[in-house]
């Protein structure tokens, strides 16, 4: 599945969807910055940064895997001291200001970005992750929208 969050019915739905990442884990950040070179100044000059953050979180006893990758990203902070551990999302706090995204990813703000646009990707695996390692068969299930397919037959 993905959606495009721009508008504030998109950070709602955000919320709704994934009750906010709660229990959460983030498995990976990364940042892309494109650079055009610039023949009238002879230098390259900074087009557009990209932040996208992989969470793993439960809904509904049901695994997931979103991809929330932020656009047009104009504020980054990405701080971790020695011992401290951002990456357990206890929920994530987002608001809509001057057009602008602004997403904490923890309460002390060492992950938040602020970025003009966003895309949410998920894939929700069949079981919970505790159950992981006895399972004999894993599916996946990925759609653009809908209900997840029956397990019966055809």
């Amino acid at each position: 599945m993905t959606h495009s969050i721009t508008t504030v019915d998109d950070l709602r739905w955000l919320l709704t969807h994934t009750h906010g990442f709660r229990g959460g884990q983030i498995t990976d950040v990364h940042v892309a910055k494109r650079r055009m070179f610039d023949e009238e100044s002879g230098r390259d000059v900074m087009v557009e940064s990209t932040v996208t953050v992989l969470i793993r979180y439960s809904s509904n006893g049901i695994l997931r895997v979103a991809k929330l990758s932020m656009q047009a990203v104009s504020d980054l902070s990405l701080f971790e001291q020695d011992g401290g551990d951002w990456v357990i999302v206890g929920g994530i706090q987002v608001e809509l200001s001057e057009e602008k995204l602004r997403f904490w990813f923890d309460p002390h703000g060492n992950l938040y970005v602020v970025c003009e646009e966003a895309l949410f990707e998920e894939v929700s695996l069949s079981h919970p992750g505790a159950e992981r390692e006895t399972a004999g068969e894993q599916w996946v299930f990925q759609a653009a929208c809908g209900e997840a397919p029956a397990s019966t037959g055809c």
